[in-house]
């Protein structure tokens, strides 16, 4: 059964049934979606993916794609967590990063991790990255590294959401170590590097993240102490200080997304540093909104504008660089 480019994959296997205007699966839910029709689920390698059959005005029937189901990272719950408003071309994305990486790397590859945006309530599809971490026991080979790069480039061709992927490769021995060897991939551009160790990172996985391939990372990330937590957060901070104010030739300091980037990620340094958890960068800012009312609003505002409906607006960078300087106050406290 061919409907209009989705493949499917055991499409029988699953069925949700309708009732009352919600649709059951075994051990997951959707909510408000009151479709008269019939609704099921495609399984994939890690998570399921609804959707529904519609019989249209003319009786042709159509697939239309509805949410994405992910477990729970933590594999003593039974929960399946919906990611809602996921583009179902960057739901195809995914489930190809979890399909395609183990056949291009072999038994090199120890996990797939998703994390940041698009794993909770701050995912803005105009704007947001789709960001991964990939784990491998050693450095990639060159063939490894080449077939990664000529698969990359030839599924941004067909799949536009692949320039917004932000993946890091990182060694399994050294995922929490300062410039440790690493590929990076983003901007449609796969390169080789260091790591920065950036523990945040895991901790966001932690928070709300998901498995595209492998297991849970319990089993090689070190534990992040209050310590390691405290120093990241300063060298986030630093980083940003560096771009906008302290490097002459800086490429970002005058992009409009750059610089909501900024004001938003020193809104969750601010969250971080308090509450020592993770929150995505618009629920950080809400928060300073009602911590310091007024003090900040204005530039917060216009940064979750351009982050949620891609609104452009100049953001003072003196207003930035007063922001960052009472971040880095707080951090001292």
């Amino acid at each position: 059964m061919a409907l209009r480019g989705h493949r499917l994959v055991n499409f029988e296997s699953f069925e949700i049934v309708t009732r009352g205007g919600h649709c059951a699966a075994p051990q997951a839910s959707t909510k408000n979606h009151p479709h008269r029709c019939s609704c099921r689920v495609l399984p994939l390698k890690h998570c399921y993916q609804f959707y529904c059959l519609q019989i249209h005005k003319d009786n042709e029937l159509q697939l239309r794609f509805v949410s994405t189901i992910w477990p729970a990272t933590n594999e003593s719950s039974r929960r399946y967590i919906i990611m809602a408003r996921i583009p179902a071309k960057l739901s195809t994305l995914l489930h190809d990063l979890g399909t395609q990486l183990p056949v291009m790397l072999g038994r090199n590859l120890v996990s797939v991790y998703l994390y940041g945006s698009v794993t909770h309530n701050g995912f803005a599809p105009k704007t947001s990255d789709v960001d991964c971490l990939v784990v491998t026991r050693r450095e990639l080979s060159e063939a490894q590294f080449r077939r990664l790069g000529s698969w990359l480039a030839r599924t941004e061709k067909s799949n536009p959401w692949t320039s917004r992927l932000q993946i890091s490769f990182l060694l399994k021995d050294q995922v929490l170590t300062m410039n440790s060897k690493a590929c990076h991939y983003q901007f449609g551009v796969l390169q080789r590097g260091s790591s920065d160790g950036n523990p945040i990172v895991w901790l966001d996985y932690q928070h709300r993240g998901k498995i595209l391939f492998g297991s849970p990372p319990e089993t090689f990330l070190p534990d992040i102490t209050p310590e390691i937590f405290s120093a990241a957060l300063d060298r986030e901070l630093a980083y940003l200080k560096e771009e906008m104010s302290e490097k002459p030739s800086s490429e970002w300091r005058d992009v409009p997304m750059y610089r909501a980037y900024a004001v938003l990620t020193v809104c969750r340094i601010l969250y971080s540093s308090e509450k020592r958890s993770i929150a995505s960068k618009p629920a950080a800012a809400k928060w300073v909104l009602r911590k310091w009312p007024k003090r900040w609003t204005k530039i917060i505002n216009q940064a979750l504008a351009y982050n949620e409906l891609s609104r452009k607006s100049d953001i003072p960078l003196k207003d930035i660089e007063q922001f960052m300087t009472f971040g880095t106050t707080q951090l001292r406290m």
